[in-house]
């Protein structure tokens, strides 16, 4: 029986989550069973790798027939990184339960032609309008954050209600310690995460969860979210979720010399 689906994600990604009963004799680790459609045509991809980075990492790539299993994912939150020429690469938390393999059908969207012009000019007419005026709704400076810091704990509480679409939350497990999720999408569910890629220092934070749950506010200087296009241009098409800019005190463009 097809597992029933729970809404379509930002970027056409579709996940449909749902236990096996078979899978239950196997016992101690999860598995992840996907089927990879483009989101273009509807159609099953072959050859795209999916990836999770749990300890490993555990790496296959889909069949004719646009299918991938991944066996042995050890319980606990962990990062899966779907990839394939000619479309978005898609990043997303997962959570995992022992006994019960995730399963699903995902859509990639296209990689859109727009992207490669934008990767030239590095930042959108838009973006470069938003700079230009005194105050931003996608932007944290340093006075921002040290007001808000004694009421807020980690850098999820910060942004949620500061950036429009944006949602922050806690993804917990029975066998691991909470993870923040920071998502753009506009359906989410709280057992996995299609997270923002998130550069600190200009230096990319691959497992961003337990991350930004201990980074200290005071310790910052500015954050910064950019949208899946202004992304796309500034960093590729891993960028496909959105892009999360963080700089600690005394780095970055909004720093103080």
């Amino acid at each position: 029986m097809r597992p029933a689906p729970f809404g379509f994600l930002f970027l056409v990604l579709a996940l449909l989550l749902a236990p096996s009963p078979g899978f239950a004799q196997r016992g101690g680790s999860s598995a992840l069973a996907l089927r990879i459609l483009g989101g273009d045509t509807q159609k099953p991809l072959a050859g795209v790798q999916v990836q999770v980075r749990a300890p490993g990492p555990l790496t296959a790539m889909t069949d004719d027939s646009g299918q991938v299993r991944i066996e042995k994912v050890p319980p606990g939150v962990h990062m899966v990184e779907i990839r394939r020429i000619g479309y978005r690469t898609h990043q997303m938390m997962v959570g995992f339960i022992a006994d019960q393999p995730v399963e699903g059908d995902v859509e990639l969207a296209p990689q859109p032609v727009e992207v490669a012009a934008l990767e030239a000019r590095g930042r959108s007419v838009e973006a470069t309008a938003r700079r230009s005026q005194g105050s931003r709704v996608d932007l944290f400076t340093r006075d921002e954050i040290l007001e808000r810091a004694s009421t807020r704990h980690n850098v999820g509480e910060l942004i949620q209600g500061k950036f429009p679409g944006v949602r922050a939350f806690e993804i917990h497990t029975s066998t691991s310690g909470p993870k923040l999720c920071i998502t753009m999408n506009r359906a989410y569910r709280r057992s996995f995460c299609s997270m923002v890629s998130v550069y600190v220092d200009g230096t990319r934070i691959y497992d961003p969860g337990d991350y930004l749950l201990n980074l200290h506010l005071d310790s910052l200087e500015s954050i910064e979210l950019l949208g899946p296009i202004e992304a796309g241009g500034r960093y590729g098409t891993d960028a496909g979720n959105g892009v999360l800019e963080i700089y600690t005190h005394g780095n970055g463009p909004y720093a103080h010399h």
